[in-house]
């Protein structure tokens, strides 16, 4: 009779090192499929109210009087506005994940902030309380202060 052993200790560290990434990248691209889902979902509502808006134009120009027609090209320069922020958004996260944002943390009073919860309307329209106190957040200190402009 004729016995051999093998340590495969170090193999079975190996496989479980691939199991762990390979959880890891299941984990990253169900992330990537939520923030499509999400991003997707945040554009059509801009799109959507632009293309109320255009057909209200196009249908009812020479029924509206100067005041409604501008009021109706401001929404849609809101929207715009707002889908340009988005991907503003979108652009800062893929400059994140390539490591071409240098964070910079800075100490600061977070109740001094002028958008602080207690004294802001919650509201996701573009020009809203919201939107300014988003606008108006020094958040990441990047270098490039596309999340803030600043």
């Amino acid at each position: 009779m004729v016995a051999t052993f093998a340590d495969i200790t170090t193999r079975k560290k190996a496989e479980e090192t691939l199991r762990q990434a390979l959880a890891q990248e299941k984990e990253l691209g169900e992330l990537k499929s939520r923030f499509v889902t999400l991003a997707s979902h945040e554009f059509r509502t801009p799109l959507a109210a632009i293309l109320a808006t255009t057909e209200t134009l196009t249908n009812y120009w020479d029924r509206l009087d100067k005041p409604k027609i501008d009021d109706r090209l401001g929404r849609i320069r809101a929207q715009v506005a707002h889908m340009t922020s988005i991907m503003e958004d979108v652009l800062e996260l893929a400059r994140m994940q390539a490591g071409r944002v240098k964070y910079e943390p800075a100490r600061g009073d977070l109740d001094a902030l002028p958008g602080h919860p207690d004294r802001v309307r919650r509201s996701g329209r573009p020009g809203s309380a919201a939107d300014s106190r988003m606008r108006s957040t020094p958040c990441c200190r990047s270098s490039t202060r596309a999340c803030c402009g600043r």
